[in-house]
């Protein structure tokens, strides 16, 4: 380097933030959840005389999502997700699930 050159000083980027919890991405403290009674779903498809496939293909959601759902594996799913399951075993959506406000 000659004497007239200057060398910068790289300064270090700010490090990303860590994971932000959902709270803290907008979503406000008591937000509204939908959660499948998973006993009354396998009641109900059984019957309707109806498979989990054949449930899931009227549904237009995944066999998986029906499996989780009657197991408990997973108990929340979206608005769509629980109307076209009610809609597709001829059940209003509240014998199938419960909407539960959270406590964050």
């Amino acid at each position: 380097m000659t004497a007239t050159a200057t060398r910068t000083r790289r300064t270090r980027k700010p490090a990303a933030p860590k994971h932000e919890t959902r709270a803290k991405r907008g979503r406000p403290a008591g937000h509204w959840v939908i959660e499948c009674d998973a006993d009354a779903l396998y009641t109900v498809r059984g019957f309707a005389n109806m498979t989990q496939a054949r449930l899931a293909k009227v549904a237009g959601v995944s066999t998986g999502t029906i499996g989780n759902l009657e197991s408990g594996a997973r108990i929340r799913c979206s608005v769509e997700v629980a109307q076209r399951i009610a809609t597709a075993l001829e059940k209003p959506v509240k014998e199938l699930f419960t909407l539960r406000k959270l406590d964050v």
